[in-house]
């Protein structure tokens, strides 16, 4: 996800990012409060200088993380857009490659278990657009 959203978008706040920078790395889940304080702060301050388009890069999987970033684009009157990467093999196949952040199998397990019922709580939830995206390169 983050490498698509970089690929295609020019301004990403990414929990991972950040995360790497303040934890010991992507997967230190120790200062998560910290992580998503930062996370929100700087969505907030971009929509609040008029950045025209902003990406939310986290898994988002669960309704409250969801709903924040509803909030705060509320706020600003700005639009919400979903992206939702549907091929799960290709997933898991690209992590499986990886060399560097990968993401420890536990976790991968955790995802693909909220996923599904994620899918369907999205078409719920009030977004200006959904984009189901079958293959990434």
């Amino acid at each position: 996800k983050s490498t698509w959203a970089k690929r295609w978008f020019d301004t990403v706040v990414s929990s991972d990012a950040i995360r790497q920078e303040i934890a010991d790395g992507v997967y230190d889940q120790s200062k998560n409060d910290q992580v998503f304080e930062i996370y929100h702060g700087s969505i907030r301050s971009l929509l609040e200088d008029s950045f025209f388009t902003v990406v939310a890069d986290a898994t988002h999987l669960t309704h409250q993380s969801r709903a924040e970033i509803l909030y705060i684009a509320g706020l600003y009157g700005a639009e919400v857009h979903a992206f939702v990467f549907t091929n799960l093999a290709q997933a898991v196949a690209r992590n499986s490659a990886r060399i560097e952040n990968r993401v420890p199998d536990d976790a991968m397990i955790n995802m693909l278990a909220k996923y599904e019922q994620t899918r369907v709580e999205l078409t719920l939830e009030g977004y200006d657009s959904i984009t189901y995206i079958s293959e990434v390169s």
